[in-house]
């Protein structure tokens, strides 16, 4: 295939798909990823596609937070939406439960909500969570550990998700940063995509808690399909479609 040729299939690729990874380029087009990552450099040089780390999107593709913003900043963003989703998720908990809960800032507000009279244990990386559950006297909190990534509040890196195995977890409560039928559950922080993998891994209740405005959205890494989730909850301003499409899925959808 020459090159000319090679460089038209992969705007084909990226038009038709929104967003697509170097090693499906390389993949499918035959060739090294060096020679893609060659590729998409021009291409983007040339504002035929937009490069990204790991692959390239579409010119009109819609990015969620793409710049990882501060935790501050986020927590301050739709937050009457967040309070609903987080009260709803509350109910969700029964007696001895085990919960392990990721850096979001929604789930940060189903903390505040938790209620004192349950025998419930955390488990978090969350350095935010942490403070929040300190005030919980009867509620038992675990700490994951692992290095500090400020911009997250989060511990992560191989001492968090080493000792997430020592641990039997019945619920887990994610929030993320971006959502797609297609694409799944996406962050653009790869350390973090790793913490959700692992947490997903063996638990037998998955609970997804983000407001609407996260959905058909895409962010730089998938953590998972959607159809990982047993249960979804959002706001009551998600898309007819998008909930039809999740509930055809077999995914009981929530919207509060």
């Amino acid at each position: 295939m020459l090159k000319d040729e090679r460089r038209n299939m992969i705007v084909k690729f990226v038009e038709e798909e929104k967003s697509i990874s170097s090693l499906e380029l390389s993949t499918r087009l035959k060739v090294t990823q060096e020679t893609i990552r060659r590729d998409l450099e021009y291409l983007d040089s040339k504002s035929m596609i937009k490069k990204t780390f790991g692959g390239a999107m579409s010119l009109d593709t819609k990015i969620n937070n793409s710049e990882d913003p501060s935790f501050n900043l986020r927590q301050i963003s739709f937050l009457e939406e967040k309070n609903r989703v987080a009260r709803h998720a509350i109910t969700l908990l029964e007696e001895n439960d085990t919960i392990a809960i990721d850096p979001s800032t929604t789930t940060l507000q189903m903390i505040k909500y938790l209620p004192e009279d349950k025998n419930i244990t955390v488990i978090t990386n969350s350095l935010s969570a942490l403070f929040e559950l300190y005030k919980k006297k009867n509620i038992t909190t675990i700490s994951v550990g692992g290095q500090l990534r400020r911009t997250s509040t989060s511990f992560l890196g191989y001492l968090s998700i080493n000792n997430l195995s020592q641990f039997n977890i019945n619920k887990v409560f994610l929030s993320g940063n971006s959502i797609s039928i297609k694409r799944g559950l996406m962050d653009p922080n790869i350390q973090e995509v790793d913490f959700k993998n692992t947490l997903l891994q063996d638990v037998d209740n998955a609970i997804l808690i983000a407001n609407s405005t996260k959905f058909n959205k895409l962010s730089t890494f998938t953590v998972c399909p959607v159809t990982k989730f047993n249960t979804i909850i959002t706001d009551n301003e998600l898309d007819d479609k998008t909930y039809a499409d999740l509930m055809a899925l077999n995914i009981d959808v929530q919207k509060v």
